[in-house]
Formats: structure tokens, sequence, C-alpha cells
């Protein structure tokens, strides 16, 4: 009987694959602080080769399943509590 297992990627390193994958694009990723337009962008948003975003609100996970940076079997780790 297998067990599921599931490797925990950090969300900075699922940034990493994602910016890589879509380099040849001129496309890049970006995480938005907390607290500052954070509302208005999301938390992660993509930015064009003319640096003008292209689209706000991203969702990372989506995102990196969809480009095959995420495999099935990795989970984005999310920080516990208190941590940043």
């Amino acid at each position: 009987m297998e067990a599921d297992l599931y490797a925990s990627v950090s969300a900075d390193a699922v940034v990493k694959r994602v910016n890589r994958r879509m380099k040849c694009l001129g496309i890049t990723l970006k995480a938005m602080r907390p607290r500052r337009r954070r509302t208005y962008f999301g938390q992660f948003y993509l930015v064009g080769p003319d640096d003008l975003v292209a689209d706000k609100h991203v969702d990372l996970e989506q995102t990196a399943r969809e480009l095959g940076v995420l495999m099935d079997n990795e989970e984005i780790r999310t920080p516990s509590p208190g941590k940043p």
C-alpha cells in the first residue's frame, strides 16, 4: 500500500521556477509586499516586457501547474502563523 507523498516547495522556489519558464516571453512574476498596494495588485502579479503590469491577482499554484513547473506530487508550503 502506497502512502500519498507530497513534496513541500516554498513559494519563493515556485516563483523562481515560473520566472525561468516565462523568461523567453519577457514576462516576470512578482510578489507584492504586504500592505503596499496589495489589495489592488494581489499577492502576485505579472509584468510584461515593457515593464507594464500584464495581470493582477495571479494564483501562484494554478499558474505553476499550467506551466508544468509544479508537479502533481508537490504542494506550495504555507508559512507558519507568526512567520513572514
